[in-house]
This record gives structure tokens, C-alpha cells and sequence, in this order.
């Protein structure tokens, strides 16, 4: 919801939301077995096989199991749109740049910072804000090489040494504990990777 108030013109009404996202993560959805990366599939087909195993219907369970990899399509969505590529370069981009600079880590780790206030809790929706901003902007930047998924963040990589360096400092700073301060670095970082 907060995604969508951020992000999304409701001038069309909420009917036009619908119809702008319903059908493209319907596609993602149907697209997961492949666009997501290997390393995360075991993950998605254990958490099917506790859910059945825990007496969820099989259906449901496939569909509850994919809402972690689905936090990501409204972004995917957008850089579909963004790049005029398909749903389905887009999502096979976006999750290998994910992985390749481990933002859904650092992310998860990021709503784990502790806040002490009002402020403190603004500040780190603002820097996961940050982080989405630019992951959205890096699968487009990859998107951009022609190329889609892992040979597009290939590409892009040995396009922009720099871009390992700051993966390895992201990697750092979410590695020794993430605080405010470390997740606002980090943010940082990875918009000065992709101004445009």
C-alpha cells in the first residue's frame, strides 16, 4: 500500500491501478519458475513443501510461497514500462540485479534497524526508499545493454568496474550489522551507482 501511494498516479481511479498492474504480476506470477534466480528457487519450493506439509491446499500453498519474490513486481512493473521491454526480461532482470548486489538481504535487513522515534523510522523508510529507487533505476540501466537477466547484469558489470566496488562496500556494510547511519551509506552508494 505504501508502494502505491508512493508511486502510483490514482487520478485514473483505482479501476485503472488494476488494470495497469493485475495482469502484468498475473505474469510474473506465471513467469517465476524461470525469471527467478536458481539460488532462490529451493527456498520457494521448501516453503510450498512446509505450507502443504502444514495442511495448506496445494494452490494456496504455491501462491503464498511466491509472495516474497512478488514484494518486488510493482517495481518490476514500472521498469517494464519504463524500458518498453516485457514483463518477463524485466522481472528476469530485476531479480538478478537483486541478487548480484543482494538488495533483498540488505533490504530485509534494513526493517530490522531499530528506531528509536518518529525521525529515526523516517529515515530508514526513506533509505529503503532509496534502495528501491535504485534498484528500479539499475534493471533499467541493464535492460538498456539489449540483453535481459543474468547477461544483462553481466554486461552492465563489466561496463562499470566501479559498480563492483560498491557492491563489495554494500555487501560490508550490511555484513557488519546494519544501523541507521550504515543503511544511509549504503542507500547512498547505490543511488551514486545509477544517477542518470
Amino acid at each position: 500500500m505504501i508502494w502505491c501511494v508512493r508511486n502510483v498516479d490514482f487520478k485514473g481511479g483505482l479501476e485503472a491501478v488494476v488494470a495497469r498492474f493485475g495482469q502484468a504480476i498475473r505474469q510474473i506470477v506465471a513467469g517465476l519458475d524461470t525469471t527467478l534466480p536458481t539460488d532462490l528457487q529451493p527456498a520457494r519450493a521448501k516453503r510450498r513443501q512446509d505450507l502443504t506439509d502444514a495442511g495448506v491446499p496445494a494452490g494456496l500453498a504455491c501462491e503464498l510461497a511466491d509472495l516474497d519474490a512478488l514484494v518486488s513486481a510493482p517495481d518490476i512493473v514500472t521498469v517494464a514500462e519504463r524500458t518498453s521491454r516485457s514483463i518477463s526480461d524485466a522481472a528476469a532482470t530485476f531479480f538478478a540485479a537483486e541478487a548480484n548486489f543482494r538488495l533483498d538481504r540488505i533490504v530485509a535487513a534494513a526493517r530490522r534497524v531499530p528506531a528509536n522515534d518518529y525521525f529515526e523510522r523516517m529515515a530508514i523508510d526513506r533509505a529503503v526508499e532509496q534502495i528501491a529507487g535504485a534498484e528500479r533505476r539499475l534493471a533499467a540501466h541493464m535492460l538498456a545493454t539489449g540483453q535481459s537477466g543474468q547477461q544483462a547484469v553481466e554486461t552492465w558489470l563489466a561496463a562499470h568496474p566501479e559498480a563492483t566496488r560498491i557492491r563489495r562496500s554494500v555487501e560490508e556494510i550490511a555484513a557488519t550489522g546494519l544501523t541507521l547511519a550504515k543503511l544511509t551509506v549504503a542507500a547512498n552508494l547505490l543511488g551514486d551507482l545509477v544517477k542518470a
